[in-house]
Formats: C-alpha cells, structure tokens, sequence
C-alpha cells in the first residue's frame, strides 16, 4: 500500500508542479471566453436595469390610467340622469317640431285654398260689376295707389284720410 500511496503522491507531485504551466493554458484558452461572457453579463445588466425603469414607468402609467378610468366611470354615472333627461327633452321637442310642421303645411294649404278662393271671388266681383272710377281720376289721368304709412306720417295720415274721404277711396295699407 505505501507503494500505491507514493506513485500516486508522486504522479500528484508532479501534476502540482506544472500547475502554472497548466493554468495558464487554462487560462490563456477560456481568457477570451471569459472577457466574451463579462461583457455579455454587463449588457445584461444594462439591459435588465433598462427594463427595470420601463417597467417602472409603465406600472406608474397603468396606475394613473387606473385613476383616471375610475373617474370616468363616475363622472358617466353621475351624467346618465342627464342624459336620460335629454334624451326626453330631445323626444319632447321632436314630437313638438313635427305638430308644428304639420300645422304649418296644414295652414298653407288652407292660406292656399282661401287666397284661390279670394281670386276666384274678385274675378266675380269684377266681372259683375262695372269698373268705377274715383271722381276727378279720368281728368287727371292718375289714380290713386294705395300706400303703407309709417309711425311718423301718422299726422298726414289722418289729413290724407280726411281729403280722400271726398274725393276719392284710398285703401291704404
């Protein structure tokens, strides 16, 4: 056994001896692995504090979002009430346009019949009775037009009236 023991301390012995020359082959071969792989680890560390902070920030973004989703959803709440009103209001006005309309086209067809009408009368009248013209209007060659008066004519107006009452009709507007 101590001849086991030696040749193997022996064998150790020397295995120990060129351990420098060992390691630096060890290290001459893995040294550009090793520099490869430590700028690798601070890209990834670079890299990982990167996504840290955007992380970061879009958590501080998902919070305010958060916020401002809650108020919207409040404020919505406290707006349905008024939107239904409106809504009511919108219907109440739309009902009331459309009787409105109808009255009016109700209206203008009868304003259409009854001025006809009006025509058709005075077509009548005029045909049934001769033309008559105002005293003095022949010998002047003029007859008179009727006219619209304003506030301030309001004076001459009545003289006008009072003039007119003898000599001939004014039908003033």
């Amino acid at each position: 056994m101590a001849n086991g023991r030696s040749a193997l301390q022996s064998r150790m012995s020397r295995n120990f001896k060129n351990w420098p020359a060992l390691w630096e082959r060890f290290m001459a071969l893995f040294s550009g692995r090793t520099s490869m792989l430590e700028v690798q680890n601070r890209a990834l560390l670079k890299s990982a504090g990167e996504r840290t902070r955007r992380i970061s920030e879009l958590e501080r973004e998902l919070q305010q979002a958060g916020e401002a989703l809650k108020w919207l959803r409040a404020e919505v709440e406290r707006l349905k009430p008024e939107v239904e009103r409106l809504k009511v209001e919108r219907e109440f006005y739309h009902k009331r346009v459309q009787a409105l309309e109808q009255d009016n086209h109700d209206l203008a067809a009868v304003a259409t019949k009854y001025s006809l009408w009006g025509q058709k009368l005075e077509r009548e009248l005029a045909r049934s009775i001769p033309m008559v013209r105002p005293r003095g209007a022949s010998e002047r060659g003029t007859s008179h037009t009727p006219t619209r008066h304003t506030a301030d004519q309001g004076a001459t107006h009545g003289r006008h009236t009072a003039e007119t009452q003898d000599s001939r009709q004014c039908r003033c507007l």
